[in-house]
Formats: C-alpha cells, sequence, structure tokens
C-alpha cells in the first residue's frame, strides 16, 4: 500500500545521494566482512531478527509498545530512529539502552524474549565498537535522516518484523530447512568483496546508480512487490532456496 511504498523515494535519494552511495556500500562491507564474537556481523543480526520474529511474546510486545507519547507503530518507528541514532554516537551506552529495553518490557516478557533484546544490542555494540565502522554508520545514520524525516524505512522494519500480512514466522521456519545446508561463508565473503569493491571505487557505483535509480520507483516497486508476493505464494522461491542449497549440476545424468 501507499504507506509501505513511501520508503521508496528515501532509499532511492540514499543511494544516490550521500557520496554516490559510499556509506551505504562500506555499511554493507562491514556487515558482511566483520567476524563478532558470535561470528560474521550479518549473519548474527540475522539469527537475532529471526529469533526474534518467532517469538510471539516478543512480537506482540512490540506491537503494543508506549515510547516517548507515542503508540504501537509510531512507537516502534521513533524507538528504532532513536536506537540508530544514539548507536552512530562515540558514547553509545550499552548498558543504558538495556535498562531502556528492560524498563518497556520487563513486566510482559519472560526472561527469554529478554535475553534476545539483549543479545541484538550487542551485536550492535560490538560491530560499531570500532570507530571505522561506527564513522560509516553515523554517515548512514545522517543520511537516513536527511532523506526519510517520517521514517519509512524503521515502520518498514515494523510492517516486515510484526505485520500481519506477512507470515514471518513460517517464512523463517521454512528458511531455516530450505537453507540447513547452505554454505552461508561464501555468500558473505562474495557479499563482501563485491560491496568493498563498490565502496572504493566511484566509477563503479556511479554506472550502478544510473541502472538502480529508476528501479527504485512506486510503480516499478509496486510491480515488483507483486511479482515477489506471487512467487512466495506458489513457492517458487523457496524451490529456488532448495536449489541454491543442494547446488545444481549442468553434468549430463
Amino acid at each position: 500500500d501507499a504507506g509501505r511504498l513511501a520508503v521508496v523515494n528515501p532509499l532511492r535519494r540514499m543511494h544516490t545521494d550521500c557520496g554516490e552511495g559510499l556509506p551505504l556500500a562500506q555499511a554493507i562491507a562491514d556487515l558482511s566482512g566483520s567476524e563478532l564474537s558470535c561470528g560474521v556481523a550479518l549473519h548474527c543480526l540475522i539469527t537475532e531478527l529471526a529469533g526474534l520474529a518467532e517469538d510471539p511474546a516478543l512480537r506482540t510486545a512490540l506491537r503494543g509498545i508506549d515510547f516517548e507519547g507515542e503508540a504501537g507503530r509510531g512507537a516502534f518507528t521513533l524507538l528504532v530512529a532513536r536506537l540508530m541514532n544514539a548507536s552512530a554516537q562515540p558514547g553509545f551506552d550499552l548498558d543504558a539502552w538495556r535498562s531502556v529495553l528492560r524498563s518497556n518490557f520487563s513486566e510482559r516478557l519472560p526472561e527469554l524474549s529478554l535475553a534476545r533484546l539483549d543479545r541484538l544490542l550487542g551485536v550492535i555494540s560490538e560491530l560499531l565498537g570500532v570507530a571505522a565502522r561506527r564513522a560509516t554508520w553515523r554517515e548512514v545514520v545522517l543520511c537516513a535522516e536527511r532523506h526519510d524525516p517520517e521514517r519509512a524505512i524503521a515502520g518498514l522494519a515494523y510492517d516486515l518484523l510484526l505485520g500481519d500480512d506477512l507470515d514471518l514466522t513460517g517464512l523463517v521456519r521454512e528458511a531455516r530447512t530450505v537453507f540447513a545446508d547452505f554454505d552461508f561463508a561464501a555468500l558473505y565473503a562474495e557479499l563482501h568483496t563485491l560491496a568493498a569493491t563498490l565502496a572504493a571505487q566511484e566509477r563503479l557505483r556511479r554506472p550502478l546508480n544510473d541502472v538502480i535509480e529508476p528501479l527504485l520507483t512506486v510503480p516499478v516497486a509496486r510491480l515488483l512487490l507483486g511479482v515477489a508476493n506471487d512467487l512466495i505464494g506458489r513457492g517458487v522461491l523457496a524451490e529456488w532456496g532448495r536449489l541454491a542449497s543442494q547446488g545444481v549440476s549442468c553434468a549430463a545424468p
């Protein structure tokens, strides 16, 4: 709908403005190439967000959150915006943010769910504990604040993680089965190489922007979302995932 597609224009501006996409490319390189105590940062982040999607108590609590005078979706988007800004600062206080979340949810969540939030904050803190990675993230956050004042990106995160239209819990469980034997380490390595190359070479980013910019429009996004929903409903994406995880051989039988 129009509310969710509102994210398209801010994403286009963030990609083509803000150093011709340099901060975004470097942030992706950092995520896919940084080894944390839990593994590759991107894998850690995906794991914790998937756990959030599978935790019904946590999803219910996040839907009903009250924060700084906002409630529900508005409170969630404001909380995400505040966390993004705080995490980009040199003095990011992990314990203070754990206290903020626990003060909002301690009476409504079991300890297991609270621990999920703690781990998610821990991944963010460890990733951004390196000054260079934090500086890149700060550029991304400032770019988002400039081009997305209505917090459409955080709103999309709410719809994907907590909305009713997408059975994210079912998709996560299916993905765990389909990609159980997938070589994610190789995927992260390839993604890191690509993102790092784009971050280092403006002459590559500019033509890529010329290709991507026309695609980041509301009509094209609406069309692509329709196709994606159809493919998900028919199980085509799941079948592609199975093929990717098993490997496809071109040799004759």
